[in-house]
């Protein structure tokens, strides 16, 4: 039994980490200015790790009904949406092939390519299929 116990300790330990995006003012620029200049740099994997532990998510004064974030998004350079649920009471969140579905098709996401790039975005989806994003920024994958 201990011996299960350690095996599990040590291939917890070797599996790949996943890249870290805390999300910040300063990278939620391209609805403010309209440039893409300030984008995250992450490693190819299976996905990232989000945090917005302590970011005041803002309502924007277009969208007043908007209680706060319910949805996260990853969208790819050829369109597709990827989603996960958002509780506000929870602030980091895993993003890979195992919480991420398609929007379209139900589909789990493919990862991230090296050499691509992809829209992340937290908002609201209200029940027509609107997303008022709420912060928003993009991620270049490097090699």
């Amino acid at each position: 039994m201990a011996l299960a116990a350690i095996l599990l300790v040590l291939l917890a330990a070797c599996a790949p980490s996943l890249p870290l995006v805390i999300v910040d003012e300063a990278h939620f620029t391209a609805f403010k200015h309209g440039t893409f200049d300030e984008a995250y740099q992450v490693a190819p994997g299976p996905g990232l790790r989000l945090d917005a532990t302590g970011y005041p998510f803002l309502i924007p004064a277009e969208a007043p009904a908007v209680p706060g974030p319910n949805m996260v998004q990853i969208t790819t350079s050829d369109g597709q949406v990827y989603s996960h649920p958002w509780d506000m009471r929870q602030t980091v969140y895993e993003l890979t092939p195992d919480t991420l579905a398609s929007i379209e098709t139900g589909g789990a996401f493919p990862g991230l390519e090296a050499g691509d790039s992809y829209l992340l975005g937290v908002g609201y989806l209200d029940a027509s299929g609107r997303f008022t994003v709420l912060w928003a920024s993009v991620l270049n994958v490097t090699s």
